[in-house]
């Protein structure tokens, strides 16, 4: 009895071992990534209110038992009610997807697009309030482009295959050191892919508008970051930090000299299956003269079509086989415990 109390905790253990480890697995694959996207309609509907028969119910008395208790029956009755819907701004994408923003996000967007908001009669069948719609749409100019980034979850198999992926692991505490960068944060649905340089807000639209575009023809987007009289080893440390980046991303590293855009040299790194891409942008940094991010913006998206994404999902068989192996260890350890504790409660 005792050998099989040992055992049953031994392959407990084992179970729970490979279950954790299954965790640690996907944990360290998953990685997020982000999307370029744009706004092409916003809606607001106006609050409004609408009375609505709601059916209800109660208890009432319709007797007395033999020992004087109330009978008690369920009885159903139809009440008017006022329900008020609040004021509700959406933004639908050049996706298609629509997503729900709050009012000073609609007013802000709103804003750069400039155009006027279109009325559109919903004839509500209302009780106090009318509440109608007002659409704006996006009317095509780079300079009311209102560029917008999202969020998705991934898996990287590479993450887990040092003999195919090798990278230095950096903590946030070294990558601070050595002046490296994180990934800027979202703020009003939107992040800034150029890094390390003050850029104006018209040549910041044009840039994203060419990513946006971009990531419309080949899923990617483009990173530019800018270092300032720091070598060209640096853009590798970046990789390192990155781990090469997501895996829609092409990073762009640029050594200025200064505070200008005195260009000295150019790095490039992604997960592409071709990086024709990647050499012709190199190319014309470098060859560029003085620095006009509008056109290094029209030249990208001119040479959108040498991207080539790398589809991840070919590769999954680089964890198919540890997942799969540990998933089986876990539920055959976990069977066998159980088995081990019916025979100890039919023994006892």
């Amino acid at each position: 009895m005792v050998i099989l109390i040992i055992l049953s905790v031994l392959l407990f253990l084992v179970s729970v071992y490979a279950w954790i480890k299954l965790h640690v697995i996907r944990r360290k694959s998953t990685r997020t990534e982000y999307s370029s996207h744009y706004i092409v309609r916003m809606k607001f509907y106006q609050a409004w209110d609408e009375l609505v028969t709601v059916q209800k119910t109660r208890q009432v008395q319709k007797g007395v038992d033999s020992n004087g208790n109330p009978i008690m029956e369920t009885e159903t009755y139809y009440e008017d009610e006022v329900h008020y819907h609040g004021p509700e701004y959406y933004m639908i994408l050049n996706s298609g997807k629509t997503i729900p923003i709050s009012g000073r996000q609609y007013s802000n967007y709103g804003h750069v697009m400039v155009s006027r908001d279109q009325f559109v009669n919903l004839h509500r069948n209302y009780y106090s309030i009318n509440g109608n719609l007002y659409i704006n749409d996006w009317d095509g100019r780079t300079f009311t482009f209102v560029p917008i980034t999202l969020t998705q979850n991934y898996t990287n198999p590479f993450l887990l295959t040092q003999s195919i992926f090798n990278t230095a692991d950096i903590s946030d505490e070294s990558a601070m050191e050595l002046g490296l960068y994180k990934y800027p944060p979202i703020i009003n649905h939107q992040q800034s892919t150029i890094i390390g340089k003050e850029i104006d807000e018209i040549d910041q639209r044009y840039y994203d508008h060419a990513n946006a575009k971009i990531f419309e023809k080949s899923g990617m987007r483009v990173y530019l970051l800018f270092f300032e009289n720091k070598p060209i080893e640096i853009a590798e440390k970046q990789r390192d930090y990155w781990r090469n980046g997501n895996s829609n991303e092409i990073v762009i590293c640029i050594g200025t000299k200064g505070e200008g855009f005195d260009i000295q040299w150019c790095h490039t790194f992604s997960w592409c299956d071709n990086n024709s891409f990647e050499v012709k942008c190199k190319q014309w940094l470098m060859t560029c003269g003085e620095f006009d991010l509008r056109k290094f913006a029209s030249y990208m998206i001119d040479n959108a079509d040498n991207i080539e994404k790398k589809d991840f999902a070919d590769f999954d068989y680089l964890l198919y086989g540890k997942k799969r192996g540990l998933k089986t260890l876990a539920i055959a350890t976990l069977l066998a415990t159980g088995l081990i504790l019916i025979i100890m409660l039919i023994c006892m």
